[in-house]
């Protein structure tokens, strides 16, 4: 019984009493019990005033990091997802805009010579307006280099998107700008000699 005793008191964390045969388990609970409740229950209480009263505020500075951190998230969530569909929108644009003007031939050069070349004029006047037409004129710097440049064969078409936002507009974002390429060459079949 003694070494229940002890057990009991190692596991709860207080020093082990040495108690007599005579005291009972039950009588030593009770004084402990009762001992407790006299002296830790109002120093439990005052400790937990103590605490409240030295971390208020806390909750509204954590809730104001929170709305912060959300309003980043959905501004995010909600121009980035308009981001990416009019990139896609301007990108598709300007793929189109490259694929005609790579169609633009000189074609006295082609009949003399039978080699495919590409008017320069021609091939950045049709890139110019169809890039302007599909992207609804949000397409910026449309510049058209054919290449190589002693016998171009393929067209390279370079704009700048400018994509207006809408939710980082508060934060002084009004629009942003993207770079983009498309390369493109003359249709099967006309580009080898003699075709």
């Amino acid at each position: 019984m003694n070494d229940l005793k002890q057990f009991f008191l190692q596991r709860i964390g207080r020093p082990v009493i040495r108690l007599t045969q005579s005291a009972t388990l039950a009588s030593f609970v009770s004084l402990r019990t009762s001992s407790a409740l006299r002296f830790g229950a109002s120093a439990g209480v005052r400790n937990q005033k103590s605490k409240i009263f030295n971390e208020s505020g806390q909750i509204m500075f954590q809730t104001a990091i929170a709305l912060v951190a959300l309003l980043a998230l959905v501004g995010f969530t909600i121009d980035g997802g308009v981001l990416l569909a009019r990139y896609q929108r301007d990108k598709t644009a300007l793929d189109i805009a490259s694929q005609v003007a790579s169609h633009a031939i000189d074609w006295p050069y082609f009949e003399s010579t039978q080699q495919v070349r590409l008017d320069y004029t021609q091939a950045h006047n049709l890139a110019q307006y169809y890039a302007s037409l599909n992207s609804r004129n949000t397409i910026r710097n449309i510049s058209v280099y054919t290449w190589p440049p002693n016998a171009p064969t393929q067209v390279v078409v370079a704009g700048t998107a400018s994509i207006p936002t809408g939710f980082w507009r508060m934060v002084g974002i009004n629009e942003i700008n993207i770079r983009m390429v498309s390369i493109a060459r003359p249709a099967h079949g006309i580009g080898q000699e003699g075709q």
